[in-house]
C-alpha cells in the first residue's frame, strides 16, 4: 500500500501526525470523541468506505485498507487533503454498511487558515511498505495517548519470516478464532472450551479467561489450541479471552478472543411467605382468598410450584421475586399440614428443587354449658346474692371472651379446652333477658362465638298513689262524708295489704298489678289525729315491698260575729261610708274568715286565737237609707266550713244646689257690678246649715225653712281683673251629712295693651330693612280699638280674637340717616276702659367699606409672597364684621377698634399656580347694613413649564455627538430666564418669546469616557419665581473594538463569508468598491459555538477588487470598523483615500487574508479613518508592509487575539500594528 501520512487534531486543538504503512507503523489508527483526521490522500486513491461497528474502513486504490477504529463511538469528522487543498468526507450509510461519501472542498485559504494543522501541500508519495508491528504513536489523542493494538480475527500482523526488511521466508499471520461459548446446565455435567488460533511456530501464546490463564507453544503448523476444563475452567460468569502472543517482529500483540459464559450453578430459592419457615400459616380469613406463598430467585428461572398435586409454572422477574396463589383444590378448608415443593430451573438448564411446609387451619368452636340455675333457668333473689358462674367448651389453646351488656369478660380456658368465668354477687339485679355471646380465638386466630341466655328476676315492688288525702295530704269533713280511696300499684299477682292504725284492710288488685282500698265514712272517725299507713305486697316467689305513709284526718271548724256596734251609734251615715267600716268576730285558730257585702267577699285578717277583723274600704257603702246584710264563711286549716250572717243600718243621703239664673245681666261681674256688691242663691235639705265661698272670701248663707239660701259679697270681697272665680257651697244635714255644689262666675274688671319694638328681630331698623317698612306687633284686650304712633306717623288697630294686634308702617314713614323714633299705644275695651304702652325703635341706615391696594406691591402673588401669606386689609365701620374671600377661598377678617380690618391666607390656604385670584370683602355693621367691595390679584407661584427635551435623540452622548458639542433644550414659560449647568460649566439659555430655550455645550466641556451626569436647570419667571429640573444623561465617548476577522471562506466567485469574535456589540458588514460606491451587502448570520465565531455567509460572494468593512456599533451609537483588505490579483497596493472610507470610523485594517499587501498612511488620512479616537490598528502578517513617514515606534506592545502588536505614534495619532507586519525600515 502506500505510505499513507494523516493528521488528527482533537477539540483542544492538540495536532498528532503519522503515516500508515511505514516501517514499525499498521493499518489502524484508534479515534477518540469530537476529533478531526486528515488523510494524505485525494479522492482517486480511495476504492470505497465501510462500517464495522464503530469501526470505519478506508479501502485505498491499491485493495489495501486502513482501520479507523471508534470513528462512529463520538462526533468525529473525515477529510482528505493534497496539493494545499482540503476535503471534508461526508459519510451516509447504505445497505450491508457500505458507506457513500460527499466531498465537500474546503476553501482555498491563502497564506493563513483555520484548517492548516490539516492541509497536506504536496503529493502522496507511493512506496512499497509492508506492514510492521509497531504502534503508532500520537501523543494527545483517545483516552490514554497512544494508539490501541491492532486486533480482529484473522488480521496480518507480520512481514517475511526473520524481521525487518524484505526476504523470501514464509510470513506468518497472528490469529484466533473467534467465538462463542456457553457452559453449564443439567446436560453439562463435565464443561470445557476450547480456544485456537495461528501465530508464529514456537512462540508461546498466553491465554487468559478470567482469572484462569494458560500457555501454550504455536506448533510447526502455525496452529495452536488451548483447553479449558475441570481445575481450568473458570469460575461461573461472563468473559471475553485475551491472547497475547510475540509477530514476527518479536511484539506482542494483544488479540481478543471468543466469549464465554459459564454458569453451572443452579438457582437459588428461598420463601419469604405464606410458609411455616418464615412463621405464616393461613386461617380463615387468610384462607378466604386462596392461599399465597411468595419468594425469591433467580431472575429469568423457571419455577414449577406444586401444592397438593396442583403444579403451577412462572417465571421469575428482574426483581428476582414470585409468588403463586393456590386456591381451594390444592388447599382447601380445614385444619392440617401439606408440603410445598419448588422446582427452578435457569436459562442454561441448571435446576434444583426446594420445599417446606403450608399450616392451614380454617376451624374454630365455642359452646355454653347446659346451666338451669335451679332448674328453671331463672336467677332468682336467692341466687343472684352469691357468685355466679358460667361455664362451657371450646378448642384447647384457644381464649375465650364473654359479652355482657356490651363489656367483655376474659374467661379461664383450662388444658382440654373448658372455660369458666364467674360473676360476683349482685352483678344481677331486676328483671330481665340476659343474654351472654361467648367469643372463642384458636392459636391460629380463627374466631367463633355463641351466646346463651337465661332470665333474671330478683325484685318485685308496690307503691301507694299520692293525693288520697286531697291535695293538702288532710281528711276534712268533706273529704270523710266522700269516703276515702287509697290505691297503688304491684307486680301482678301479687297480694296486698294496707294497715290504718290498728285496722288491717286487704286490697284489690287487678290483673295489671294496679290495686285499691275504699274506706267509708264509718270506717273514718270525726275529730283531729293522724293514723299511721303501711302497704305490704308479696309476689309469687314470696318476695315482699312494702311502702308507708300517714293519714291525717281534721273534720272540726266554726265562725262568730262580736255583736259589737259598726258605730257608735250602729248606724253609718255618709261620712262613716267615706271611711272604712271594721267588723270583728272569732273563729278556729288557723281558719281563714271572709266577709261577703253587697255581692263582694272581704278577706278577714285572723290571729293566733281565732280573732278576725274585716275592714270595709270607703265607699264600700252606697248611698241611701237601708240595712246592708252581711255574712261571714270560715275554712279550717283542714278546710272544714263554717258560717254566720248578720246586718248593718246605713243613712247617707243630705243634697244641695246652685240656682242657675245669671247673677248679672250677661253673668259676667264688671267694674260697675262689683262695686255694688253681688248675691248668690241655692236650694239645700231643710234643716241643713250652709256655707259659701266665692273666690277666696266664705259667708255662711242664709236658709229657709223650705230650704232656699242666699248669700251676698261686698264690693271689698270681690278682687279686681280679669277671671274665672269658683264658687263653692257645703251644706250640713241634721245627721251631720255633708253635700257641696261648684261653679264658675266671670270676673271682668279691667283692660291692658302692649307694644313689642323689637322689630326685625333687634330693635334697629338697617337701609335694607328700610326699604320694605315694617311691622309693629303687640297685644290687648281682644275686641278692643288700638291706636299706634311712630316717628309722629299714627296708624290704628283692633286687637284680634287671640288678643295680638299689628300695624304696618311704610317706608317713607321711617327717618333717614341714624336715629332713635318714639313709639306709643292706646288701647280702648268695650267697656270704655283704657290702657297705654310706650317704647322707642332704633334707625341705622348707613355703612362704609375699603379695600387697601396695590396687593403684594405689583397685585402679583409670586412664590416667595405667597409662601409667607397673602394678606388683605381696609377700612370699615367700627364694630362691623368683614367677610372676605380670595380665589373662592372665605376667611372671616380681623376687625379693629378704630375699623381697620385685615384678612390673611396662609400658605396654602389657596391654590398655587399661574391665574387670577378674585378678591371680594363683605361688611356687616351691628345693625345688619352690609356693603361689599371686589377686585383681583395674580397668583404665580410656578415656573410653568419648564422642561427638558431628550439630549441627542437618546440622552445618551457618544463621541461623535461630544465632538459636534451636546445642545441642551426646552421650554420654559415665556419671559423667563434659563441657567443650565453640566459637569462643572454653567450656561446662560437663550429663550426666544414662545419660551423655548437652548443651550449649547462645547466639546472640551464635556468629559470623554463612560459615565452619567446629572444637568440641572434653572429657570426665573417674570414674577421673580424660581424652579429648577434636572435630568440624567449618560455620556459613552469609548468606541467599541473594532471587530477581529478570525475566519474567511473564498470561493470561485470571491469570498463567501467570514467569520468574526463574539461580541454584544451590533455588528453590520458593508461592500466599498475601487471607486468609492458602498452598498450593504446581505448575508445569513450564524453562531459557530465549536469556535466561538459569528459567521456572516454572504447571500452573494464578494468579488476581487472590493473591501469590506466590518462595523461595531455599541448601545450609545458609537462605531468601529474594521477594513477587511481581500485578495487582489495583480494588485497589492491598499488604498486608504478611497472615498467611500470616509462613511466609516475606521479603526482597524485587516490584511490577514490578502497576500504580500501594502499600506501608505499619513497623519492626515489616520485622522480622517479613525474619527475622534485618531488611533488604527493593522492586523496582518510577515509578507505585510505598512508606510507611515513620520512614524515613531514607542516601544511599547499588545496583545490582540494572542499575538502581539507593536504601538508607533503618527502625528498626533497612534498605530498599533501586528508585529509580524514590516513596517519601513526608513521609518522606524
Amino acid at each position: 500500500m502506500q505510505a499513507i501520512e494523516f493528521v488528527v487534531r482533537d477539540s483542544a486543538g492538540n495536532v498528532s501526525n503519522g503515516i500508515f504503512g511505514s516501517e514499525g507503523v499498521g493499518s489502524r489508527l484508534s479515534v477518540g470523541d469530537g476529533q478531526q483526521v486528515s488523510l494524505h490522500l485525494g479522492q482517486a486513491d480511495v476504492a470505497g468506505y465501510t462500517r464495522e461497528g464503530d469501526d470505519l474502513l478506508v479501502e485505498l486504490a491499491d485493495g489495501s485498507k486502513i482501520r479507523l477504529a471508534g470513528y462512529f463511538d463520538g462526533e468525529n469528522m473525515l477529510y482528505i487533503s493534497k496539493g494545499g487543498e482540503l476535503t471534508l468526507v461526508e459519510l451516509t450509510q447504505g445497505a450491508d454498511d457500505e458507506l457513500y461519501a460527499l466531498y465537500q472542498p474546503e476553501a482555498s485559504w491563502g497564506k493563513w487558515s483555520p484548517a492548516d494543522d490539516l492541509i497536506h501541500y504536496d503529493e502522496p508519495e507511493v512506496m512499497a511498505a509492508q506492514f510492521d508491528t509497531g504502534l503508532l504513536g500520537l501523543g494527545g489523542m483517545g483516552g490514554g495517548g497512544g494508539l490501541a493494538a491492532l486486533v480482529g480475527g484473522g488480521a496480518l500482523i507480520g512481514g517475511g519470516a526473520g524481521g525487518g526488511g524484505g526476504g523470501g521466508g514464509p510470513s506468518w499471520d497472528v490469529t484466533v478464532d473467534p467465538g462463542e461459548w456457553v457452559l453449564g446446565g443439567d446436560d453439562d455435567p463435565d464443561p470445557s472450551f476450547v480456544v485456537s488460533g495461528t501465530g508464529v511456530p514456537g512462540e508461546e501464546v498466553t491465554v487468559v479467561t478470567g482469572e484462569v490463564s494458560q500457555v501454550v507453544t504455536v506448533g510447526e503448523d502455525g496452529g495452536w489450541e488451548v483447553v479449558f476444563t475441570g481445575e481450568t475452567l473458570p469460575e461461573d460468569g461472563s468473559y471475553v479471552v485475551e491472547v497475547t502472543t510475540p509477530d514476527q517482529g518479536g511484539s506482542d500483540v494483544v488479540l481478543t478472543g471468543p466469549s464465554v459464559l459459564i454458569d453451572t450453578v443452579a438457582p437459588e430459592v428461598s420463601f419469604t411467605s405464606g410458609v411455616v419457615s418464615t412463621g405464616d400459616f393461613f386461617n380463615g380469613e387468610g384462607h378466604a382468598g386462596g392461599v399465597t406463598v411468595t419468594g425469591t430467585s433467580e431472575p429469568g428461572a423457571v419455577l414449577v410450584v406444586t401444592l397438593g398435586g396442583v403444579s403451577t409454572e412462572l417465571t421469575v422477574g428482574d426483581s428476582g421475586t414470585w409468588e403463586v396463589t393456590f386456591g381451594p383444590d390444592a388447599a382447601p378448608e380445614g385444619e392440617y399440614e401439606a408440603e410445598i415443593t419448588v422446582r427452578a430451573v435457569d436459562a442454561i438448564g441448571n435446576s434444583a428443587t426446594y420445599g417446606d411446609v403450608l399450616v392451614v387451619d380454617t376451624l374454630g368452636a365455642v359452646a355454653f354449658d347446659d346451666l338451669a340455675f335451679g332448674g328453671d333457668y331463672i336467677i332468682n333473689g336467692a341466687e343472684a346474692g352469691g357468685s355466679i358462674a358460667f361455664t362451657g367448651t371450646t378448642q384447647p389453646g384457644s381464649s375465650v371472651i364473654v359479652t355482657m351488656n356490651g363489656a367483655d369478660y376474659p374467661a379461664s380456658v383450662a388444658a382440654d379446652g373448658a372455660w369458666s368465668v364467674s360473676f360476683p354477687a349482685g352483678t344481677f339485679e331486676g328483671e330481665y333477658e340476659l343474654t351472654l355471646v361467648a367469643t372463642a380465638t384458636d392459636s391460629h386466630g380463627n374466631v367463633s362465638s355463641a351466646s346463651g341466655s337465661w332470665a333474671v328476676d330478683t325484685v318485685t315492688s308496690v307503691t301507694l298513689d299520692a293525693g288520697f288525702a286531697g291535695a293538702d295530704g288532710v281528711v276534712n269533713a268533706d273529704d270523710r262524708d266522700g269516703g276515702l280511696t287509697l290505691s297503688g300499684t304491684t307486680q301482678p299477682g301479687n297480694t296486698v295489704e294496707v294497715q290504718i292504725g290498728q285496722a288491717v284492710h286487704g286490697a284489690s288488685v287487678a290483673a295489671d298489678g294496679s290495686w285499691s282500698l275504699v274506706l267509708a265514712p264509718g270506717q273514718i272517725a270525726e275529730g283531729a289525729y293522724t293514723s299511721a299507713i303501711t302497704v305490704t305486697a308479696r309476689d309469687a316467689a314470696g318476695n315482699l315491698a312494702t311502702v308507708a305513709d300517714s293519714l291525717v284526718v281534721d273534720t272540726l271548724g266554726f265562725v262568730e260575729f262580736s255583736g259589737q256596734p259598726v258605730t257608735t251609734d250602729d248606724i253609718v251615715n255618709a261620712v262613716e261610708a267615706g271611711q272604712a267600716i271594721s267588723l270583728t268576730g272569732t273563729t278556729l285558730p288557723g281558719s281563714s274568715v271572709s266577709i261577703t257585702m253587697n255581692g263582694r267577699d272581704y278577706p278577714a285578717v285572723v290571729d293566733g286565737a281565732g280573732n278576725w277583723v274585716v275592714s270595709f274600704p270607703p265607699s264600700s257603702f252606697p248611698a241611701g237609707e237601708y240595712d246592708m246584710s252581711v255574712s261571714a264563711t270560715a275554712v279550717s286549716p283542714a278546710g272544714n266550713r263554717s258560717s254566720a250572717a248578720t246586718s248593718v243600718e246605713v243613712d247617707t243621703q243630705g243634697w244641695v244646689a246652685i240656682s242657675d239664673a245669671p247673677v248679672t245681666a250677661d253673668d259676667v261681674v264688671n267694674a260697675v257690678e262689683a262695686g255694688n256688691g253681688i248675691t248668690l242663691t241655692g236650694t239645700t235639705e231643710p234643716g241643713s246649715t250652709v256655707m259659701v265661698k266665692l273666690g277666696n272670701a266664705s259667708l255662711p248663707a242664709v236658709v229657709a225653712a223650705d230650704g232656699s239660701w242666699s248669700a251676698t259679697f261686698a264690693a271689698g270681697q270681690i278682687a279686681p281683673g280679669t277671671y274665672d272665680a269658683p264658687v263653692l257651697v257645703t251644706a250640713t244635714d241634721r245627721a251631720g251629712n255633708l253635700s257641696t255644689a261648684t261653679d264658675v262666675l266671670r270676673i271682668d274688671t279691667e283692660t291692658a295693651v302692649t307694644v313689642d319694638t323689637r322689630v326685625e328681630g333687634d330693635g334697629i331698623i338697617n337701609a335694607e330693612e328700610a326699604l320694605n317698612g315694617f311691622v309693629l306687633t303687640g297685644t290687648g284686650e281682644p275686641g278692643a280699638t288700638v291706636q299706634v304712633t311712630f316717628a309722629g306717623v299714627t296708624r290704628p288697630a283692633m286687637v284680634a280674637g287671640n288678643g295680638a294686634w299689628q300695624v304696618s308702617f311704610l317706608p317713607g314713614d321711617i327717618p333717614a340717616g341714624e336715629t332713635v323714633a318714639d313709639v306709643s299705644v292706646v288701647s280702648t275695651d268695650l267697656a270704655g276702659n283704657q290702657a297705654q304702652a310706650a317704647g322707642s325703635i332704633e334707625v341705622d341706615r348707613l355703612i362704609s367699606l375699603t379695600l387697601d391696594g396695590p396687593i403684594a406691591v405689583d397685585d402679583i402673588v409670586n412664590a416667595v409672597e405667597y409662601g409667607a401669606g397673602i394678606r388683605l386689609s381696609g377700612t370699615v365701620e367700627p364694630g362691623s364684621s368683614v367677610i372676605v374671600s380670595l380665589a373662592g377661598v372665605t376667611q372671616q377678617a380681623t376687625v379693629a377698634g378704630d375699623g381697620t380690618w385685615t384678612a390673611t391666607f396662609a400658605p396654602g390656604a389657596v391654590p398655587d399656580g399661574d391665574y387670577s385670584a378674585a378678591i371680594s370683602a363683605v361688611a356687616t355693621d351691628a345693625a345688619g347694613n352690609r356693603a361689599s367691595i371686589s377686585d383681583s390679584v395674580r397668583i404665580d407661584t410656578h415656573v410653568e413649564p419648564l422642561t427638558i427635551a431628550t439630549v441627542a435623540g437618546d440622552d445618551i452622548v457618544n463621541a461623535r455627538e461630544q465632538a459636534e458639542g451636546v445642545r441642551f433644550t426646552g421650554t420654559v414659560e415665556p419671559g423667563s430666564s434659563v441657567i443650565v449647568s453640566f459637569e462643572g460649566a454653567t450656561h446662560a439659555a437663550a429663550v426666544d418669546a414662545a419660551g423655548s430655550w437652548t443651550a449649547v455645550f462645547a466639546a472640551g466641556e464635556i468629559p470623554a469616557g463612560e459615565y452619567a451626569a446629572t444637568a440641572t436647570v434653572m429657570a426665573t419667571d417674570h414674577a421673580g419665581n424660581t424652579r429648577t429640573e434636572t435630568t440624567v444623561v449618560s455620556v459613552d465617548t469609548q468606541n467599541p473594538d473594532a471587530p477581529v476577522i478570525l475566519s474567511f471562506r473564498q470561493g470561485g466567485t470571491g469570498v463567501r463569508e467570514i467569520g468574526t469574535a463574539m461580541n454584544d456589540d451590533i455588528t453590520e458588514v458593508q461592500k466599498v468598491d475601487a471607486s468609492g460606491n458602498v452598498s450593504a451587502v446581505s448575508y445569513e448570520l450564524e453562531i459557530d459555538d465549536e469556535y466561538g465565531e459569528l459567521i456572516f455567509d454572504f447571500n452573494e460572494a464578494i468579488p476581487t477588487g472590493s473591501h469590506l468593512v466590518v462595523t461595531s456599533t455599541d448601545a450609545a451609537g458609537n462605531q468601529a470598523g474594521t477594513l477587511f483588505v481581500m485578495e487582489e490579483p495583480g494588485n497589492s497596493l491598499v488604498n486608504l483615500a478611497n472615498p467611500g472610507l470616509g462613511q466609516f470610523d475606521i479603526q482597524a485594517v485587516d490584511l490577514q487574508f490578502a497576500s504580500e499587501a501594502e499600506i501608505t498612511i499619513t497623519p492626515e488620512q489616520l485622522s480622517a479613518l479613525s474619527g475622534f479616537t485618531n488611533e488604527l490598528t493593522i492586523h496582518g502578517g510577515f509578507d505585510d508592509i505598512v508606510r507611515a513617514e513620520g512614524a515613531v515606534a514607542t516601544g511599547q506592545s499588545r496583545t490582540i487575539e494572542g499575538q502581539s502588536y507593536d504601538v508607533y505614534t503618527l502625528g498626533e495619532g497612534t498605530l498599533v500594528i501586528d508585529h509580524d507586519i514590516q513596517v519601513n525600515p526608513s521609518l522606524v
